[in-house]
C-alpha cells in the first residue's frame, strides 16, 4: 500500500502552541461557568483558584528575597513584576502608606479577556491576598479594566481601611493577622 502524500502541517505557522492552549481552555472554562452557573458564581469560583495561586506567588517572592513583609513600594514592585511574569504590562503610578495605585496595558490574558470581566477576580484575589499577607489587610478596586473594554486597567489597593467604608473595595485579610 502506497503512503498518501504528506500535508508537512509541521511546517505551517498556525497560532497554536502551549501557551495559547491554556489560556483558551482557562477562557473556555470561564465561559462555561458563566453560562450555567452566571458571572458572580464564576468569580467566586476563580477566586478560590487565585487564592492558592498567590499563595505560591507571595511564598516565591518570600523564599527569593528573604523577607517575610514589604513595604508598600516594594508590595507595588512585587505585584509589577508577578504580572510582567505573566505578560502583563503594569506599572506603578503612586504608593503611598495608604494605598497602592497600578497601571496596566496588557493584560496576561490577552484579548480573550474582552466581555469576561469576572477574570479580573483573578487579579484583585492575587494582589488582595499578596497584600493583605504581608500587610494585614487589603482593599481593592478595579475601576477600569480591559476586559471591560476599557484601553487600560487601573487598579487602587488599600493598604489600610478607609474610615469612610470600603462599599466599592473588595476586602482580603491575612490569615495569620
Amino acid at each position: 500500500m502506497d503512503k498518501p502524500p504528506s500535508l508537512y502541517l509541521e511546517k505551517l505557522e498556525l497560532p497554536m502552541d502551549q501557551k495559547a492552549f491554556y489560556l483558551q481552555t482557562l477562557i473556555e472554562l470561564n465561559g462555561v461557568l458563566e453560562g450555567l452557573i452566571g458571572e458572580s458564581e464564576s468569580g467566586a469560583f476563580l477566586n478560590h483558584v487565585a487564592q492558592k495561586i498567590a499563595n505560591l506567588f507571595l511564598s516565591l517572592y518570600q523564599d527569593g528575597t528573604e523577607k517575610r513583609q514589604f513595604t508598600p513600594h516594594q508590595l507595588a514592585e512585587v505585584l509589577v513584576d508577578l504580572k510582567r511574569r505573566v505578560g502583563g504590562q503594569f506599572s506603578i503610578v503612586d504608593v503611598s502608606k495608604s494605598r497602592i495605585l497600578l497601571c496596566n496595558t496588557r493584560c496576561p490574558f490577552g484579548d480573550l479577556v474582552i466581555g469576561r470581566p469576572s477574570m479580573c477576580q483573578m487579579t484583585s484575589t492575587v494582589f488582595g491576598k499578596i497584600v493583605a499577607d504581608s500587610n494585614g489587610y487589603a482593599g481593592v478596586s478595579i475601576d477600569k479594566s480591559i476586559a471591560a473594554g476599557d484601553n487600560h486597567c487601573v487598579i487602587e489597593i488599600l493598604l489600610e481601611p478607609e474610615s469612610g467604608g470600603t462599599s466599592s473595595y473588595r476586602e482580603y485579610f491575612s490569615d495569620s493577622h
